[in-house]
């Protein structure tokens, strides 16, 4: 994963840390400057400029460019493997884990992992469409979050496969979903 942020820096998610580059000069961020482990996979820049940090096996980090805030299972999350991060036009931040989909809000986690609906724990890919819906890919299905149920989506309902690589909404309230078999709009 990589991404911009506001100060000009280019971020990546490797399996050797977190690196920065900026100005033709690349700095890597390990275990030694505060984070969890050194294998990142999923990155996500919030309203508020902080950088979140999806680890392999160590939880999920939150960087404010001066240090580094380190969650676990211990804190409310339901893994410690995150897969995929996405902050909502609400101010909150989802986790996809291998073990469900958690949301951080208000300091607090709430776990979702045992909720109905989902075909799959692992929640590989999350965005919100523009009517405030909240969609989660897994490796099974699509499942949609109208802020009560979740309601998964399958090929049986549409869907060129169920195995989702990617979603995005669109601003004209189109959700678009990668899969193994092609793009589904």
């Amino acid at each position: 994963a990589s991404l911009f942020d506001d100060k000009g820096n280019l971020w990546f998610a490797t399996s050797n840390g977190l690196t920065r580059y900026k100005d033709g000069i690349f700095k890597n961020f390990t275990v030694k400057d505060g984070l969890p482990e050194n294998n990142t996979r999923s990155l996500l820049l919030d309203k508020l400029g902080n950088l979140w940090i999806g680890t392999n096996e160590h939880g999920l980090s939150k960087y404010n460019y001066s240090t580094f805030q380190n969650f676990t299972v211990e804190d409310g999350l339901s893994s410690n493997n995150i897969y995929s991060l996405f902050e909502d036009s609400k101010g909150q931040i989802w986790i996809g884990t291998g073990n469900g989909v958690n949301r951080y809000s208000d300091n607090n986690f709430t776990n979702y992992s045992n909720a109905k609906g989902f075909c799959n724990s692992y929640i590989g890919s999350i965005t919100e469409d523009k009517f405030g819906k909240i969609w989660f890919g897994t490796d099974r299905c699509a499942v949609r979050y109208d802020g009560l149920d979740f309601k998964p989506l399958t090929a049986e309902d549409g869907l060129s496969s169920g195995l989702i690589y990617l979603m995005h909404g669109d601003k004209n309230g189109n959700l678009w979903i990668g899969t193994n078999n092609g793009l589904d709009k």
